[in-house]
C-alpha cells in the first residue's frame, strides 16, 4: 500500500519519495487486482481474496470466494461493476458482484484459452492472448448467463 501525493505536491515532474505505507503479504497469485466501492479484490488461482477497504491505509481481510478443490491459472481480474472475470491460459472464472464483499461464483468455462487481458462491453467479455500453436486466438465472448468460444 501507497500513499500518494497531492497533485500540488508535484511540482516540476518531481514530488515527494512514495514509499510503501503498509504490505500485505501472501495475499494471491501476485498477477492483478482491482478495487471496487470499498473492496479490494486479488487474484489468486481463480478465486478472489477479499479485503475491505474502510480504512484504505490499512485493508483488512475479509475472506475468499470461487471454486473449491478446482484451481485455475488466473492473469487478470475484468470487472464491470456488476460482475467480475478471472480471466488465464486454462479458464475464464465468472462472479457476480451485487455485494463485493461477497462475490458469487456463477461459472467456470475451462479451455486453452491462453488470454491475459479482457474488457467488458455490454453483456460481452473480450478477451485477448494468443494461441501456443496457431497464432492469434479466436475471440472469445462470455455473456453472464454462459460462455463460448466462437470458432
Amino acid at each position: 500500500v501507497f500513499q500518494m501525493p497531492n497533485p500540488e505536491q508535484v511540482r516540476d515532474g518531481r514530488g515527494p519519495d512514495v514509499r510503501p505505507t503498509k504490505t500485505i503479504d501472501n495475499v494471491g497469485d501476485g498477477n492483478d487486482l482491482c478495487i471496487l466501492k470499498d473492496v479490494l479484490l486479488f487474484t489468486q488461482h481463480g478465486v478472489l481474496r477479499v479485503y475491505s477497504l474502510i480504512d484504505p491505509g490499512t485493508p483488512t481481510y475479509v475472506g475468499k470466494c470461487g471454486p473449491v478443490g478446482d484451481a485455475c491459472h488466473s492473469q487478470t481480474i475484468v470487472a464491470d461493476g456488476r460482475r467480475a472475470f478471472l480471466i488465464g491460459r486454462n479458464a475464464i472464472v465468472m462472479y457476480a458482484l451485487s455485494d463485493p464483499v461477497k462475490p458469487n461464483h456463477l461459472a467456470t468455462h475451462r479451455g486453452e484459452i491462453n488470454a491475459w487481458t479482457g474488457c467488458v462491453a455490454e453483456k460481452y467479455l473480450y478477451v485477448g492472448g494468443s494461441d501456443r500453436n496457431s497464432g492469434p486466438l479466436p475471440e472469445t465472448r462470455c455473456r453472464l448467463d454462459r460462455c463460448y468460444r466462437r470458432p
